[in-house]
């Protein structure tokens, strides 16, 4: 059984995106296990993926979805209902996280942009 020492921290995604960068550099470190950066960029498991072949008995579709799912709760969970609500219709992880990366990249930009401004 894990302790709370144990248990991975994420925190919640702030709806105006000031801990942007903290929560992808910790979603990364937490989803290490699930190949995140797989998960990203592709829509279906690549050839590096794929030629690892079986994992725990689950062949590389398999394990690819059961991932799919484990990433999407992960998110899920970590972000309020108006970030929620960007990408629940979203079917892949590629998807979700493309939606989330531009609207709270712009976020940052506009942000950096309003604090250089008032300096």
């Amino acid at each position: 059984m894990q302790s709370e020492e144990q248990k991975a921290y994420l925190p919640k995604l702030d709806i105006a995106g000031d801990n942007w960068v903290t929560y992808w550099d910790r979603l990364l470190w937490i989803m290490k296990g699930n190949t995140i950066k797989e998960h990203v960029t592709n829509d279906s498991p690549s050839a590096a993926y794929t030629v690892k072949g079986k994992v725990g008995r689950l062949e590389p579709t398999e394990r690819w979805e059961c991932e799919e799912y484990a990433i999407c709760v992960t998110l899920g969970n970590s972000m309020p209902d108006e970030a929620f609500s960007l990408i629940k219709d979203t079917e892949l992880v590629k998807d979700a996280w493309a939606v989330l990366k531009s609207t709270y990249e712009d976020r940052m930009a506009a942000l950096v942009s309003d604090r250089m401004r008032a300096f």
